[in-house]
């Protein structure tokens, strides 16, 4: 018993360690960011790397940007991107699609087809958030398009299967087989397992 209550004190030290540590950069880099340059382009790199696993701390760590807006245009619409993320990822309301677009607009200008099917996947989630079922179904169709174009398997797979659930309840069930068994296919290639039995249960229904 007594070992397990090590093992478990242990694993809970590294993790708050590793908080207070990612805590500490990312205090450095605002500081630098909102003091000695207009650049946050550090910042943005490490809310890349930390989206995934930290949603919450990269959420405030853009939040603290001060007048995001002043920097330049594309650090600008990378900003739009990672906190509409962000948001999403810890269940924040938005109450506008307002800064998404920014980054949709940009990275279509730019021709940047990686962030602009990320930029296109967040845009639906908001619509359908907001209520605008159509809406998010085109962002999600030129997202889908443009990830398996791309071979992004993981954006893939997201997008088919937000599709393909609006799909169903719009009772358009060979769409959304169509998407589910797309789903399916990207899971497979990422060797996820519970991705394709989330995929394979709506197409058992």
């Amino acid at each position: 018993m007594n070992q397990y209550f090590l093992l478990f004190f242990s694993l809970l030290t590294m993790k708050i360690s590793f908080l207070l540590l990612n805590a500490v950069v990312v205090t450095l880099i605002l500081v630098g960011c909102n003091n000695k340059s207009k650049s946050m382009h550090p910042v943005l790199v490490q809310a890349d790397l930390m989206l995934e696993s930290e949603p919450e701390l990269v959420y405030s760590m853009l939040d603290t940007i001060i007048l995001p807006e002043s920097y330049p245009v594309g650090e600008f619409a990378h900003w739009c991107l990672l906190y509409s993320r962000a948001m999403d990822k810890c269940f924040k309301t938005h109450e506008t699609d307002s800064l998404i677009k920014i980054a949709v607009n940009y990275y279509r200008k730019e021709n940047d087809s990686m962030r602009l099917t990320e930029s296109l996947y967040t845009f639906g989630r908001i619509r359908k958030e907001l209520g605008d079922v159509k809406g998010a179904a085109v962002a999600f169709l030129e997202s889908l398009d443009i990830a398996r174009r791309l071979r992004y398997s993981m954006l893939t797979y997201k997008t088919s299967s937000q599709l393909g659930t609006i799909y169903l309840y719009e009772y358009m069930y060979d769409q959304a087989d169509t998407l589910f068994h797309i789903a399916v296919d990207a899971a497979s290639e990422m060797g996820h397992n519970s991705y394709m039995s989330y995929a394979q249960s709506y197409l058992a229904r």
